[in-house]
């Protein structure tokens, strides 16, 4: 990791007194709605998991994330 944040150190240009930076060109939405649904797959996952394995059992919470293994991949 070390060597990796050199590097980029190494490569990034800094702009002389006189000139002004680039703006950065916007990526879209898509990274925002990547970044909302994995917080609130953070939020709802240990809830919905707590609730699994209450009413149901270990062994039907170990099964659905193993299909739910099996789907995504």
């Amino acid at each position: 990791m070390t060597i990796w944040t050199l590097g980029r150190w190494a490569r990034t240009r800094r702009p002389s007194p006189g000139r002004r930076p680039r703006r950065a060109r916007s990526t879209g939405p898509l990274p925002g709605i990547f970044s909302m649904h994995k917080s609130l797959a953070m939020v709802i996952g240990p809830v919905l998991g707590g609730f699994v394995l209450e009413t149901f059992g270990a062994s039907v919470l170990w099964l659905g994330a193993a299909g739910f293994c099996a789907i995504a991949a």
